[in-house]
């Protein structure tokens, strides 16, 4: 509690790894954040929330930059090999790979 009594900080933590804590704090930033109100701001911080946050903008970037970056990369190929289908052929052959499906018998 401060000196002026206007602002408390609470310690809290668990004894978790640090990839529960953050999902633990996805859970309760939103609630905490809900008990603000009558002249009473919650705020919770630290580094599991922070983490928190982090993790939605990076999926909200990644997203987004997967849905650019995809049609350039099937255009690519097609401009390369000149055909649909043979620009097909290098991602039917990686996909179908052993690193994909396991080994094939005799590699």
């Amino acid at each position: 509690m401060s000196q002026a009594r206007k602002t408390a900080v609470l310690l809290a933590g668990a004894a978790v790894d640090t990839n529960e804590m953050v999902r633990v704090a996805d859970d309760v930033k939103g609630p905490l954040q809900d008990l603000s109100g009558d002249g009473v701001s919650v705020n919770p911080t630290g580094a599991s929330l922070l983490w928190s946050d982090f993790n939605e903008a990076n999926l909200s970037a990644m997203l987004k930059s997967e849905m650019v970056s995809r049609p350039i990369t099937l255009a690519i190929p097609v401009l390369a090999f000149g055909a649909l289908v043979a620009a097909g052929l290098p991602l039917i052959l990686t996909l179908s790979g052993p690193g994909r499906l396991g080994r094939f018998p005799g590699c």
